[in-house]
């Protein structure tokens, strides 16, 4: 057994060398090893204690000296065990996917089926993917189980790929576990993104394109990659992460809560917005970030946010919108705009207030954005743009609601808003009286 050997049961290449020594000397004090290796004690001492947690290596407390030992081989025979229990998983979901949509033995179309091995072979098919979309100008789906792809191949080549894929314009939607939205990897996103429950999840990791599925199995050794040629599967795939996508899901927190939102507001070519009685659009505020900030800090003085420390990423992409002359309609409260007028006199003086109030004015003149007051209760924020709904419910501990794609329901809220809207007076006769 050699070191690249041990590496492929996790070990990294000072373990394996450690662990190698240990089993040529037999039961052994640390001082011994450090004389046989040649390495720093820090670092012996670090990669024994790593590979006690791994189950690799064992200890005995002798007269105040501590001695290691191997743990023999059947740490060995477990790992090969639980490799093979997981390729096994693998193997059974890409077998439930294929049942689900009733296309083994059943397709009578020509397939194109190819296995590769390797993150070589992984790395030149997912450049693959934005090639053919580029030539296509078509969009890739993906869905996995986490983000097992930023994890195998490392932060650097996944940043790198989205960097590409951005500079290519190539469109994709993903669908990734709920569990995995504090993750690093999230920096360097910039699709749509839908975070849904584990049980929700895909067994495996696939990519879609074209006529294209490719079937991803990061944690069989060697990685494996199946890409199958097929228009009957992909459109079966399709379907599947359409109906997934379209779906329902309530969310807790106000990192999902913003997330989500986020991505609504990124897609919208069209915007309706009806916002519980107390909150005023951040089209109000200052179309300047330190001053969009500084306004925020005063109004937290009283009341907490609902986004809190992630007013400012919702304020950036509404001010992206505004720029793109986006048609955007709010609805807001009496009571929120006496609030937001009431803390700006307050806080910074009477000047200041008739400065906010003309900018206002020239903004509503400026942009294709349409306030409207309404005199009525509202305990809820809708989000309706022409791909999405979102609701949120805030409270004291939390920020809870759901998000759809789903049509119907879109047009249930988007009549509720109409409604409203017709009842409300445009903002322009409020800000005449201050």
């Amino acid at each position: 057994m050699e070191i690249n050997d041990l590496i492929e049961f996790g070990m990294t290449k000072t373990e394996a060398k450690i662990y190698l020594e240990l089993l040529k000397i037999g039961e052994n004090s640390i001082g011994h090893i450090i004389k046989r290796t040649g390495l720093h004690r820090g670092t012996v001492y670090n990669s024994l204690t790593n590979l006690i947690k791994k189950g690799f290596v064992s200890f005995i407390d002798k007269e105040r000296v501590r001695y290691y030992k191997v743990s023999g081989e059947k740490i060995f025979v477990t790992f090969v065990e639980n490799k093979k229990r997981i390729l096994d998983e693998e193997k059974n979901g890409v077998n439930d996917l294929f049942n689900k949509f009733k296309l083994i033995n059943e397709n009578k179309e020509d397939q194109k089926v190819e296995v590769f091995y390797g993150t070589e072979s992984f790395k030149t098919l997912f450049i693959e993917i934005y090639n053919e979309c580029n030539k296509s100008n078509c969009e890739y789906l993906f869905q996995g189980r986490d983000v097992e792809m930023q994890n195998f191949l490392g932060e650097a080549y996944y940043k790198y790929a989205q960097e590409l894929r951005k500079k290519m314009k190539i469109k994709c939607r993903m669908i990734l576990d709920q569990k995995n939205i504090n993750h690093p990897y999230k920096k360097d996103v910039h699709e749509d993104i839908r975070y849904f429950p584990t049980n929700l999840q895909s067994p495996v990791n696939y990519w879609i394109y074209e006529d294209v599925v490719l079937i991803v199995l990061f944690k069989t050794i060697p990685l494996t990659i199946i890409k199958i040629k097929s228009q009957i599967l992909a459109n079966s795939f399709r379907n599947y992460f359409e109906n997934l996508w379209n779906f329902p899901f309530k969310f807790s927190g106000r990192e999902i809560g913003v997330t989500q939102l986020t991505y609504l507001l990124r897609s919208a070519k069209e915007l309706n917005i009806l916002y519980k009685s107390r909150t005023a659009p951040f089209f109000l505020y200052p179309h300047n970030e330190k001053k969009f900030l500084k306004y925020r800090k005063s109004r937290e003085k009283r009341f907490k946010t609902m986004s809190g420390k992630y007013d400012i990423n919702i304020f950036r992409e509404e001010l992206k919108l505004f720029k793109k002359n986006l048609p955007i309609r709010y609805i807001i409260g009496k009571d929120a705009l006496d609030l937001f007028f009431n803390i700006i006199n307050e806080e910074f003086g009477d000047i200041e207030l008739r400065k906010r109030v003309n900018e206002i004015k020239k903004n509503l003149k400026k942009y294709n954005v349409k306030i409207k007051i309404i005199d009525e209760f509202n305990p809820l924020t809708m989000f309706t743009s022409d791909k999405q709904f979102q609701i949120i419910f805030p409270s004291e501990v939390d920020v809870y609601g759901f998000i759809t794609s789903q049509s119907s329901i879109r047009e249930v809220f988007s009549k509720l808003f109409e409604e409203y809207w017709n009842r409300a007076k445009p903002i322009e006769n409020y800000l005449e009286k201050i």
